[in-house]
């Protein structure tokens, strides 16, 4: 009965996935909004793992795309260029096994932008989640979050927009991180400084108030 329950949901998740392809293949949507739908489904199931894996890696991207979105966007932007560029380079002059590596460069570096995403989907799964009154917990905030992302993501024009921008910043989040990890750790709390401890001195006698002397001891 287990077995039949996963083999069901594995051949609903490819249902899932594969029916913007079969769409597109019977005059169904562009295959950028094929892309802008499909991507965010597959990266929700990458970001999840990724965000059990790796806390900390989570966090550095979390930080890198709150702190610089724009910035990292920037960075996703000009390895894509780059990218396209060796891609057809690799196409045109090696022959099959230089499609081959374009291929592989490709896949690479977009399974580079959907780990990376997982810094937007904790952004968006921890906002979702206190608007629901609910504390974010990491890979329940990464998931929800994802999933905020892929439903918004099938919004025509702005929801494909928005898709593209966050496959970006995302890229370019990963390759900082993956380059410079230190500069975005997450800040420590700050530790309160402890009292040092003073001595207790007995309280003096008040005034007026005769001290009674001990009687000699017996000899």
């Amino acid at each position: 009965m287990q077995a039949r329950r996963v083999s069901l949901t594995g051949s609903a998740v490819c249902v899932l996935l594969a029916g913007p392809a079969l769409a597109a293949g019977k005059g169904g949507p562009a295959p950028i909004a094929i892309a802008a739908i499909a991507i965010p489904l597959v990266g929700a199931m990458v970001q999840f793992l990724v965000a059990v894996l790796l806390p900390r890696f989570t966090l550095r991207l979390q930080r890198a795309i709150a702190e610089g979105f724009w910035p990292m966007t920037g960075w996703g932007a000009m390895v894509t260029v780059l990218t396209v560029i060796l891609a057809v380079m690799f196409s045109q002059g090696g022959g099959g096994a230089g499609k081959t590596l374009a291929a592989v460069v490709g896949v690479a570096v977009l399974v580079l932008a959907l780990t990376g995403g997982v810094g937007i989907s904790k952004i968006l799964g921890d906002w979702t989640l206190r608007r629901w009154e609910v504390e974010p917990v990491g890979p329940l905030s990464v998931l929800c979050g994802a999933t905020v992302w892929a439903w918004g993501a099938a919004v025509p024009i702005v929801g494909w927009a928005a898709g593209l921008l966050g496959l970006f910043a995302s890229l370019g989040a990963a390759v900082q991180v993956l380059l410079q990890p230190q500069a975005f750790d997450p800040p420590e709390a700050p530790v309160a400084p402890q009292a040092p401890a003073t001595p207790v001195t007995p309280a003096a006698p008040e005034e007026g108030v005769d001290t009674v002397d001990a009687p000699p001891a017996p000899t």
